[in-house]
């Protein structure tokens, strides 16, 4: 058992020093040599165990965000929610082979060196993706038609605060103060959009004066449970007194964000410009993580 151990841990050192010499592929992803180094002072609340553990975390944080091509791409976002998602979604999911070395102690003080592969074109495929779909999202909060407070369209979330954890169920609820014709869209952190109504719930195209209707409870046909990737996300109604023309309607349930989004401000303003403003939309934006990124997030806070 002995020998097994130590050829094992041969094998990995050989591994990592091939990584620094040359990219290695695991499956499609190219994986590059990393270092990283976090420090931890613990507090009277702590102990040298909470100090190691936050050192090892923010070791990983720093393995990520300082390798040099993805320190550029990183630089150029201004986000900071944003960039350190995508750090921290990278940190728990896209290093691989990690050799840790002795914790230094200084005091109260623990820092830690770790040397790992990274999956760098993962990282900036994720970090790409998140800055697309904040832009779909800042794009559909802005209002294309007028939307007075008088309309009384109103749309709000299972979760008042509108955080997701994967494996969470997702609820959107929707109100009306006039019988009107419904479209519903929720825009996902992968690029898609699910048109909810009328496509998925053709039942409740229409909505009743006074009711709130919830889609993707218990009670509900298709239900939403929360799951890769996470990230920003928008939930988008759209009511009219008259059903919706061709401009604003699709007969696929799922399709491209981006393209759907053009196709909806187009549509909107072809009502705009006919003159008509009885149409009011309305949206609620939410936030989904990984299980795994939570449990980091909270391992640092605490």
């Amino acid at each position: 058992m002995k020998k097994t151990g130590t050829c094992a841990g041969i094998m990995l050192i050989v591994t990592t020093l091939l990584g620094i010499l040359f990219p290695l592929q695991i499956g499609a992803k190219t994986l590059e040599s990393v270092q990283g180094r976090g420090c931890h002072t613990y507090s009277d609340d702590e102990t040298p165990n909470d100090a190691e553990k936050k050192a090892k975390l923010e070791a990983r944080e720093e393995a990520v965000s300082s390798h040099s091509v993805l320190v550029e791409a990183f630089t150029e976002v201004e986000n900071f929610q944003l960039k350190n998602d995508s750090i921290q979604t990278a940190a728990v999911g896209m290093l691989h082979a990690l050799q840790w070395g002795d914790v230094d102690w200084q005091g109260r003080k623990a820092c830690i060196a770790l040397q790992a592969l990274l999956e760098v074109d993962s990282v900036k495929n994720e970090l790409e993706r998140r800055i697309q779909q904040k832009k779909i999202k800042d794009d559909l909060a802005s209002s294309t038609l007028t939307t007075e407070a008088s309309s009384g369209l109103q749309i709000w979330l299972n979760k008042a605060d509108g955080q997701y954890v994967e494996d969470e169920q997702l609820e959107v609820h929707v109100k009306s103060n006039r019988d009107v014709y419904l479209k519903l869209d929720y825009f996902q952190a992968d690029g898609t959009v699910v048109h909810m109504v009328p496509n998925m719930f053709g039942e409740r195209g229409f909505i009743r004066k006074g009711e709130t209707y919830i889609f993707g409870n218990d009670d509900s046909p298709e239900r939403f449970v929360i799951s890769p990737p996470f990230g920003e996300e928008i939930i988008k109604a759209v009511v009219s007194p008259r059903p919706f023309t061709d401009h604003l309607q699709t007969d696929q349930t799922i399709s491209q964000s981006r393209a759907y989004v053009d196709t909806l401000k187009n549509g909107l303003n072809k009502i705009r410009t006919r003159g008509l403003r009885d149409i009011f939309e309305a949206s609620v934006p939410l936030y989904t993580i990984s299980r795994k990124v939570q449990e980091h997030q909270q391992a640092l806070q605490e």
